[in-house]
């Protein structure tokens, strides 16, 4: 499309937006998280965070964790499916605008620890492959092992 001068005619430019989303769909709107409650688990597990949205959510929004470096590289996907465990379908539920998620054992988090990796939590939009949204760095510090 271009853009033209309204009294002369001149084409003044031309241009392709991005993509345009109906922030009100649940389905391929924004996703923002506002706020994260509950940012402290332990090795064991069984802590309930709640993830407040912006916007409502869709069904098909899960929680996820993911490892990084101290330098702000991810880890290797296949490093990190062996060293976190995500989630389970059953123990998420979306509520609105809110995901609400009980947290899995982390039977791993002293090697997370000993190679200083952060722990990030994230929510991901399954259906339209919408990037993952960054939320917040829980550093694995925080995870403490039980005793």
């Amino acid at each position: 499309p271009c853009l033209h001068d309204l009294e002369t005619g001149e084409k003044i430019g031309e241009g392709l937006s991005g993509s345009i989303t109906d922030t009100n769909s649940k389905e391929c709107g924004a996703m923002t998280i506002h706020d994260v409650s509950a940012l402290k688990s332990c090795q064991r597990g069984g802590r309930k965070i709640f993830m407040v949205s912006a916007f409502g959510l869709s069904k098909d929004v899960e929680p996820i964790f993911q490892l990084w470096h101290q330098d702000g590289v991810r880890i290797d996907v296949d490093i990190e499916k062996k060293l976190i465990r995500q989630p389970q379908k059953e123990q998420i539920s979306i509520v609105r605008d809110t995901i609400i998620f009980i947290t899995p054992p982390q039977p791993d988090i002293q090697v997370i620890q000993d190679n200083n990796l952060t722990i990030k939590l994230l929510a991901r939009r399954k259906k339209t492959r919408l990037k993952v949204n960054l939320l917040i760095s829980i550093t694995s510090s925080i995870m403490l092992p039980s005793t």
